[in-house]
């Protein structure tokens, strides 16, 4: 399909994709690891839905889908359209982490949108609310049943045999996004959420890490994604409880079990990428789960800290085997926490256990885990947005530091006073 204005675009460092692709295409299939193989067969969707539909650059709309309908058969240029988006779907659903084709990708869910409801593809929603918006969509299961017949009826129109996703895929690829929107709206926004907002954005994510837990149970980009999703609701209990003068025991049994439920999502992602041989799956979800070890040192399951312990190494070695052909999109957030793994992450956790051991499950260890909330930032944010908050772990751009005992920061006041309860006091004092 001919572009009306513009010129085609090519999405930025994609000449470093293109060498990664093709010495990746030089190694005989049975040598490609899980990783190299869902590279190759995504880069070749988006080459086949960029031949279907170009991309231009204008000067009022920096990246779009040239849609102008062509002359002639309306009803076949709509096909190649749907056609075009069940690749790029495909292509984000194979993928081990989100696709690094991002331009590409990101119109996946929208085109998506043509199958279940048209009149809906020009409504002004969040990212957020369409991935809301469309596992709404394919709840029922009359709709996913019609969407994978209209998949199936694409694929059988085809020249050759076309694999693309079922409902229940996409289902999991949307889930997966949400567990980045839902970072995005209650770490990185300037203001915090109100309550109400944030009880809707936990609300949403809690629906979706059980989705997850239902249809990709040892999936370990859907349980790393999970994990995710859960650890919004830690976030929402602690400044919940930094507003009371006291947490309760409910509130202090549910922050337990928060705790308990994303160590066992990394659990079962991280037994999942050892069953598969999948190596980025390895690095992913060992660091992940490292991080999180680190800035939780409340979680008490001693069999749970010792796996994230074991997996800590694993993941280094893990990463070194899958740097040499995978886009660096991939592999660099993970080199970065891999460089201060050793030095700081691992001995951190391991005070951890040592202490739980010692003290049989004390509480107080805030104080201990001062440089492992600085060092386990590095995977989950990119390198301009290095903050964590010391209370929580999770991430902020508003971070206020202690008026004391300045490397301590927190992403709200609610968070420093719950440090503050939790055993802060005790540094502060010993400080001054």
């Amino acid at each position: 399909m001919a572009s009306t204005s513009g010129s085609v675009y090519r999405a930025p460092g994609r000449e470093h994709l293109d060498r990664r692709v093709e010495r990746v295409r030089r190694l005989a299939p049975e040598k490609r690891s899980t990783e190299e193989a869902a590279f190759l067969e995504g880069a070749e969707l988006i080459a086949e839905v960029q031949a279907l539909l170009p991309m231009v650059r204008d000067a009022y709309r920096p990246t779009r889908w040239n849609p102008a309908p062509e002359a002639g058969d309306r009803v076949a240029a709509r096909r190649r359209h749907l056609l075009a988006f069940a690749k790029f779907a495909r292509a984000d659903c194979i993928s081990p982490q989100l696709s690094p084709y991002r331009n590409e990708a990101e119109y996946a869910l929208k085109g998506y949108f043509q199958l279940l409801s048209p009149t809906a593809v020009g409504r002004h929603m969040s990212r957020m609310e369409e991935c809301h918006w469309l596992l709404n969509q394919l709840s029922s299961a009359e709709t996913r049943q019609g969407v994978d017949q209209q998949l199936a009826q694409l694929a059988l129109s085809q020249d050759e045999p076309q694999e693309l996703v079922t409902a229940e895929e996409l289902r999991v690829a949307t889930c997966v996004r949400m567990s980045i929107f839902v970072s995005v709206l209650l770490h990185e926004l300037g203001e915090p959420l109100a309550p109400a907002e944030q009880s809707s954005v936990c609300g949403w994510a809690r629906r979706a890490a059980d989705l997850l837990d239902q249809l990709a149970p040892t999936c370990p980009k859907a349980m790393a994604a999970a994990a995710q999703l859960l650890s919004a609701g830690i976030h929402a209990l602690n400044q919940t409880i930094g507003r009371s003068r006291r947490p309760s025991q409910q509130q202090v049994g549910e922050l337990a079990a928060l705790q308990v439920a994303v160590n066992e999502r990394y659990r079962r992602g991280w037994e999942g990428a050892q069953q598969r041989g999948s190596d980025l799956h390895l690095a992913t979800v060992g660091f992940n789960w490292l991080i999180f070890a680190a800035n939780n040192p409340q979680s008490q399951d001693q069999g749970l800290i010792e796996a994230a312990i074991a997996a800590g190494p694993e993941a280094v070695l893990a990463l070194k085997r899958c740097k040499k052909n995978l886009p660096d999109t991939w592999t660099a957030p993970l080199q970065e926490v891999a460089d201060v793994a050793h030095r700081q992450l691992l001995p951190s956790v391991k005070a951890q256990l040592d202490y739980v051991q010692r003290r049989g499950g004390a509480q107080d260890l805030l104080a201990k885990q001062k440089g492992a909330s600085q060092a386990a930032q590095q995977l989950q944010q990119p390198a301009h947005e290095k903050y964590a908050c010391d209370a929580c772990g999770q991430y902020s751009l508003a971070l206020r530091a202690c008026s004391v005992w300045k490397s301590a920061r927190y992403c709200s006041r609610e968070c420093q006073v719950n440090a503050w309860k939790a055993g802060h006091k005790t540094q502060c004092t010993a400080d001054k």
